[in-house]
């Protein structure tokens, strides 16, 4: 029998019940469309996706300028009072489909920011040369009409960049619309598969007791 977990289920999930011993085998998948944010990676995938600079565990350095890659996938930036010396890119996602019709929101970046002049969080186009969507620290609302879409943060150069920390993400503008509150994107089915204990306790979550 196959039991579908919310992303809030499977943190309680993984927080309370993990870790119990294992009696009975259930296949336990997650559905990446019913988290809320569709921005999902690892530390080890930006790692591959940003290779001009140097990493330090989750630190990047670059031109400069310094990420941080906190726990729950927000990052903090600064250099640290000086100038950086070449426009900075961070990829955050090199491949993810918006292509369903809905409306989505693209969030997350610090306010103030500004596109021509400073920093800014950008969805592009599969091959980098079209801007479909841009936000500079107040959202941006767009169609989702696109395959193969990338995400990253860009930062111009000869700017000094004091410590903000933007928080990455895409969710459906009826979801947003509920609450624009940062949270985590959820883990992928295979990822799931690959990490979630099976338990007897597992029933006792889907029936509340």
């Amino acid at each position: 029998m196959s039991k579908y977990l919310d992303y809030e289920g499977l943190q309680y999930y993984t927080t309370k019940v993990k870790g119990a011993i294992n009696v009975n085998t259930q296949n336990i998948t997650c559905n990446w469309n019913m988290s809320k944010n569709r921005v999902i990676f690892t530390l080890n995938e930006l790692k591959t996706r940003n290779t001009t600079g140097t990493w330090n565990d989750n630190v990047y350095e670059a031109n400069k300028l310094k990420f941080t890659i906190n726990k729950d996938n927000t990052i903090t930036i600064t250099s640290e009072g000086q100038a950086i010396t070449s426009t900075t890119f961070l990829n955050i996602i090199i491949s993810q489909d918006y292509n369903d019709g809905n409306q989505y929101v693209l969030s997350g970046c610090p306010s103030g920011g500004s596109a021509a002049n400073s920093y800014s969080m950008i969805l592009y186009n599969s091959n980098g040369s079209d801007r479909l969507a841009v936000d500079s620290g107040n959202t941006v609302t767009f169609t989702g009409n696109y395959n193969s879409t990338k995400l990253s943060l860009r930062f111009q150069t000869g700017v000094i960049y004091s410590e903000m920390i933007f928080r990455p993400m895409i969710a459906l503008k009826s979801v947003y619309d509920i609450t624009s509150e940062y949270e985590q994107g959820a883990l992928s089915n295979v990822e799931l598969t690959n990490n979630v204990a099976t338990t007897t306790e597992i029933d006792n979550i889907w029936n509340g007791t």
